[in-house]
């Protein structure tokens, strides 16, 4: 209804991304590949959203799309900023997992005595060998 009586692309994914509905993502693209112009907008806006893929695999061939060239490599650019988060945020993850693991066996290993922690380490064997001196 917003594409239909406004032709505003920016307000209809905002709706829609709001509404997290993948029917409403499905009936968005299907209205917009109607024309050129409101296709050029979606993928300006949809990279954020949803796969940018999903719409240029349905855009028909030959369509002249204004400004595609720059559209793309802005879907690109920003495709590749993503990636690059994405794998920054997971280092910074596995060097917090090894920092909390260390601290972690730093705090168990200051919980038990040094006297008790030869007896731990050394099990049933040393447990048996104990009993036997008293």
């Amino acid at each position: 209804l917003i594409i239909e009586m406004l032709g505003d692309i920016p307000q209809a994914i905002e709706f829609v991304r709001t509404q997290r509905d993948d029917e409403l993502w499905e009936e968005l693209i299907t209205m917009s590949l109607a024309s050129p112009r409101m296709v050029g907008s979606l993928l300006e806006s949809i990279g954020s959203h949803l796969n940018p893929l999903h719409l240029i695999h349905r855009i028909p061939l030959g369509m002249p799309i204004p400004n595609l060239r720059d559209r793309l490599t802005k879907i690109i650019t920003d495709s590749r900023t993503q990636a690059s988060l994405i794998q920054g945020c997971n280092d910074i993850l596995k060097a917090d997992r090894v920092m909390l693991l260390e601290r972690l066996h730093n705090d168990a290993k200051r919980a038990v005595p040094s006297h008790q922690l030869k007896f731990v380490q050394g099990g049933a064997a040393a447990a048996h060998h104990h009993q036997g001196k008293k």
